[in-house]
C-alpha cells in the first residue's frame, strides 16, 4: 500500500496513494450507479409483478436492503474523502522536506 516502515522512520509512495485513491473513487462511482440500476429495476419489477408471490418477496426485500447499501456507500465515500486529505497532506509534508538542508 502507500505506507511503509523503513529505518528511518515512516514512509509513504504518494503514487500509490493516488492509485489507491482514483481506484475507490471510480468503486464511489460505480456502487452509486449499481444502486441506482438496483433501485429501478426493483422499482419496475414491483410494478409488474403483482401475484402473491410478488407480494410475499418484495415483503420479505423491502427490510433494509436499501439502508445497508446506503451505508456502504457512505463508508468508501468517506475513505475516498480520508484518502484526499492524506495525500494533501503528505504532499505538503513532502514539499516542507524537499526545503530541509542537510549539511
Amino acid at each position: 500500500m502507500g505506507f511503509f516502515a523503513s529505518s528511518d522512520g515512516l514512509s509513504f509512495d504518494l503514487d500509490e496513494l493516488r492509485i489507491l485513491q482514483e481506484n475507490t473513487s471510480k468503486t464511489c462511482e460505480d456502487l452509486a450507479k449499481q444502486h441506482q440500476n438496483l433501485k429501478t429495476g426493483i422499482e419496475k419489477l414491483r410494478q409488474d409483478w403483482r401475484t402473491p408471490a410478488g407480494d410475499y418477496f418484495f415483503k420479505n426485500l423491502d427490510t433494509e436492503w436499501e439502508q445497508q447499501i446506503i451505508k456502504f456507500e457512505t463508508t468508501i465515500n468517506k475513505f475516498d474523502e480520508v484518502l484526499k486529505y492524506a495525500i494533501q497532506e503528505f504532499e505538503a509534508v513532502s514539499q516542507e522536506a524537499e526545503q530541509i538542508s542537510f549539511l
